[in-house]
């Protein structure tokens, strides 16, 4: 910056930076109130489940683990159903865990078992994929 001589150019460098500051403080309150939203608790989780919904392949990992959830409390059920006997639960739970992870872990076959199921007992209906 030049040196400055003169009352009006001095006048005109204050006014300069005056309106520098101004413009300055008022990006600094607006980043404040931006920062300040953004760590308010709720939308701290608003921004967690964003995240979460946007993550790829979350939704198809979290179908195939509800399916092999459900299978297996399925056939738990079906092996198992109302006994008491400690040792006939105890293996219904064994089985369940391993069905559960079985149809979990292998999405695309457990799909193509579902459609050949489908098809069986439906056999006019038709499923778009």
């Amino acid at each position: 910056m030049h040196p400055i001589t003169s009352t009006a150019t001095l006048k005109d460098a204050i006014l300069v930076l005056e309106n520098k500051q101004r413009e300055e403080g008022r990006m600094l309150k607006e980043q404040f109130n931006i920062t300040y939203d953004s760590l308010k608790p709720i939308n701290i989780i608003k921004s967690i489940f964003k995240d979460v919904a946007t993550a790829p392949g979350l939704s198809t990992r979290l179908l195939s683990s509800t399916v092999g959830m459900g299978a297996g409390y399925l056939v738990k059920k079906i092996v198992v159903g109302r006994s008491h006997n400690l040792i006939k639960n105890l293996f219904g739970a064994l089985l369940q865990y391993g069905v559960t992870g079985i149809v979990g872990r292998n999405p695309e076959a457990t799909k193509a078992v579902g459609l050949g199921l489908f098809n069986r007992v439906f056999p006019n209906k038709e499923i778009k994929d």
